[in-house]
């Protein structure tokens, strides 16, 4: 996480669409070899939409090119299926 700014062009009742850019710090800790740290750029973007009154998809992808390194990057996805356990179908 870091500082960033966003654009979300969809935000209703069925779907989500958020999409964003920043900046982030990493830490990687080896266990061979050398520790590295630094900055990297984040970009990413978060969807979310409403299947049924009980069931929405969420995915996000968010990639971590780094500062400096050489061309070395992260890319991050996660996706779910969420039930609220107020609207969960008994």
């Amino acid at each position: 996480m870091g500082p960033g700014i966003g654009y979300q062009p969809w935000d209703d009742p069925i779907k989500s669409l958020l999409f964003e850019v920043g900046l982030s710090y990493f830490n990687w800790d080896r266990y061979e070899g050398l520790d590295e740290h630094g900055i990297s750029t984040r970009v990413g973007f978060d969807f979310g939409y409403n299947l049924f009154n009980w069931l929405t998809l969420t995915d996000r992808y968010v990639l971590y090119p780094t500062v400096g390194k050489g061309g070395i990057f992260f890319l991050r996805n996660e996706a779910a299926l969420n039930i609220p356990w107020e609207k969960f179908p008994l």
